[in-house]
């Protein structure tokens, strides 16, 4: 960053880079406004939320972290309003949470990024990302001699050629004010500036990270053309989840590419092994106390031995698709691309949106398939051979993904796994999922494998069941367990007929998860999170019907019946008892032990919940994967035992002790009923 004009800007500049010199880069600071646009760098990373706020208390600021290779990473979302719901936006909370954010985390390089208009007649396009070289106000005007320049406020970025040029971006100069809309005063001042995108944030992190001398670089992608035919907001929304993926693929690049490769500034060895020396002495803070950063799978500390023989969780990872869904965007986006104009179905999805308690999913569906594939779309046309071709290379694709991000935490070579777990309700093909997956990740051709098809929302559960006895017969073994699901198989336009398909539009998401299991883990390397002691199927006569599913033409036809969770109210009970004798717990009070339960619902989760006379926070890991992620189907049992680790985190004293034991549960088709008994190592 650099005062405003003139030799005085090149001698900051210059100042700057011989600072970054002095200081490598091992902290980074990335700031993002909007929820949509954090949560993929969040998940693309696998970054965890902080349980223990470094922030001022009251406020609604919060903070991601984790590593990437020699990178300590703080993601920081300004949150939601307090009083309306909606995400902070603006010049105020961007430079609240910058310098607070600066005091608590004292990062080396900031980073700034969101979406933003851009201006056509600069060369701007739907979709581009382009790298700030300026960065002033448009919306500050003070008409009095030098007060004016303060109110244009204008700044350098951090001027980084080799990223540009390595990358491919565009560079233009960011103009920021804090509307959505462009006033003629604006649109003048901004002609001034010579801008080619406009936000809200940037000049005002730009001021903050100048004040207190931190690099900082801007990374803004387009959502709208502010000089287009289409009005401001409506472009914005419907082009947000789509450039969100773009701004998320380029925010991946800078660390896969740049920052961690070390050549963004200049004499890139010489720091390289400043910084290596550096992020070594941080891992060894991070794994002495969790509470530091890093991720929940590599940061978090065994403090129990797992017992011989016996099959523990050694990482986890997840994986998703790039398109991103608000549940608030859902209704509109959903009845446009059926292009169905409903009142009555409109009303009842917008409610059922409301009571299923999800916020956020990924899915694979986008404008894109539909457009090459708007048939999809259509009611009774034959689509199962599309869909398949859509889905097969879909979920191999995630699965590859989010195995890649589980081994990497893990820790050992991919050649060490010795067996294959493959879980998937979304492909059927011959040879199966199993072998494209091998393949895709390399698995050594004797690599023994096992697939499970068609077995819905306990996949994931009976997959940890199956991995389980693997290591536990298999001396030495360690076994990849995959899961991977999307909608697409089922995604139907809405119909009077078929009012039940509205759940599952308001409910579902895409997705991969994947674990590594094995028994007695080799503790140089190794940390287990998780013991699986126990294992438990029950399946209950007379409910084939509850959760029915018919392959046809159309692809998959699912419906679910009214009584399902009255039917799991009934019975969950006996089936949890009997799993916890064996950890002596013969009496009824379900608060001592962990709940890990796969969210089919909010009403599966509210009827366990008074059943068992559970209290309100022993369900959070799974109401939180619901509300990020919908019900993914197998997967999401991955993402509850990540939060479950989380909420771990928060424990204290007894509360500890009370959580060392606990259930891991799904329900599937059938209905069937998957348990495991589980130990936390963790707290």
């Amino acid at each position: 960053m650099a005062p405003p004009r003139g030799d005085a800007s090149a001698a900051a500049e210059e100042a700057m880079l011989a600072q970054l010199e002095k200081r490598p880069v091992c902290t980074i600071l990335i700031i993002i406004a909007m929820q949509t646009e954090a949560l993929p760098v969040v998940n693309k990373f696998q970054l965890v939320e902080d349980p223990n706020t470094v922030f001022p208390e009251g406020v609604p600021w919060v903070r991601y972290h984790g590593v990437y290779k020699d990178l300590n990473i703080n993601l920081i979302w300004p949150g939601k309003d307090p009083s309306l719901g909606v995400d902070s936006v603006g010049t105020v909370s961007a430079s609240l949470v910058t310098y607070a954010s600066i005091q608590a985390l004292q990062p080396d390089l900031i980073i700034n990024a969101g979406t933003a208009g851009g201006f056509k007649a600069k060369g701007a396009c739907i979709g581009d990302v382009f790298l700030a070289s300026e960065v002033a106000f448009h919306d500050r005007r003070i008409p009095i001699p030098v007060f004016d320049l303060y109110g244009v406020g204008l700044r350098q970025a951090l001027s980084t050629p080799s990223l540009v040029k390595d990358l491919n971006l565009k560079v233009g100069k960011l103009s920021t004010g804090d509307s959505l809309d462009m006033s003629p005063q604006d649109e003048a001042t901004i002609i001034a500036n010579d801008a080619t995108v406009k936000d809200m944030e940037g000049a005002a992190v730009a001021y903050v990270a100048d004040l207190l001398k931190v690099p900082a670089i801007f990374v803004k992608a387009v959502t709208d053309l502010v000089d287009g035919d289409k009005p401001t907001a409506d472009e914005f929304l419907q082009n947000l989840a789509t450039v969100t993926a773009a701004l998320n693929e380029t925010v991946s690049q800078l660390y896969k590419y740049g920052f961690s490769m070390g050549y963004v500034f200049s004499r890139q060895k010489e720091r390289q092994s400043r910084q290596t020396s550096a992020t070594q002495e941080t891992r060894l803070e991070l794994f002495e106390n969790m509470e530091d950063g890093g991720e929940v799978a590599r940061g978090a500390i065994t403090k129990k031995v797992a017992s011989p023989g016996k099959a523990t969780i050694l990482a986890l990872g997840k994986a998703f698709p790039n398109q991103l869904v608000m549940q608030e965007f859902l209704v509109d986006g959903y009845f446009k691309n059926t292009n169905c104009d409903d009142p009555e179905l409109r009303q009842k999805l917008t409610r059922l949106c409301k009571t299923t308690t999800v916020k956020t999913r990924y899915v694979v569906m986008c404008e894109e398939i539909l457009n090459k594939y708007p048939e999809l779309a259509v009611e009774g046309l034959p689509t199962v051979k599309q869909r398949l071709d859509i889905c097969n290379n879909a979920v191999t694709k995630m699965a590859i993904e989010a195995s890649r991000s589980c081994i990497e935490k893990w820790g050992r070579p991919v050649s060490d796994i010795t067996h294959l777990v493959y879980v998937s309700s979304s492909e059927a093909r011959l040879p199966g999922g199993d072998l494209y997956l091998a393949r895709g990740l390399g698995l050594r051709p004797e690599t023994r494998r096992v697939m499970l098809y068609f077995m819905g929302c306990s996949g994931g559960v009976a997959g940890l069941r199956v991995a389980k006895d693997i290591a536990e017969n298999n001396p030495g073994s360690r076994v990849l367990l995959a899961t991977s699901e999307t909608t697409i198989i089922g995604f139907k336009p809405p119909s009077a007929d078929r009012p039940y398909d509205l759940v599952g539009v308001a409910l579902f998401g895409d997705g991969a998860g994947a674990v590594i299991i094995g028994a007695d883990p080799d503790s140089s390397i190794e940390q287990p999170l998780f013991e699986l002691n126990s294992s438990s199927q029950h399946f209950l006569p007379d409910t084939e019907k509850t959760i029915d599913g018919r392959f046809t033409e159309e692809g998959i036809s699912f419906k679910l019946a009214r009584e399902l969770p009255q039917i799991i109210e009934d019975n969950i009970e006996g089936f949890c008892k009997e799993l916890m004798g064996i950890t002596g717990n013969s009496g009824n009070d379900y608060n001592k032990v962990f709940w890990a339960v796969h969210p089919g619902g909010p009403a599966i989760l509210n009827r366990l919940e008074k059943r068992l006379e559970l209290l309100p926070y022993k369900l959070n890991a799974s109401r939180r994967a619901l509300m990020d992620y919908g019900n993914a189907s197998s997967n999401t049992i991955v993402y509850v035992l990540e939060y479950m680790l989380e909420e771990g985190l928060k424990m204290k004293g007894e509360e500890r002790l009370e959580n060392e034991w606990g259930l891991i549960l799904a329900f599937g088709p059938g209905i069937t009923l998957e348990g495991i008994l589980a130990r936390n190592l963790t707290v």
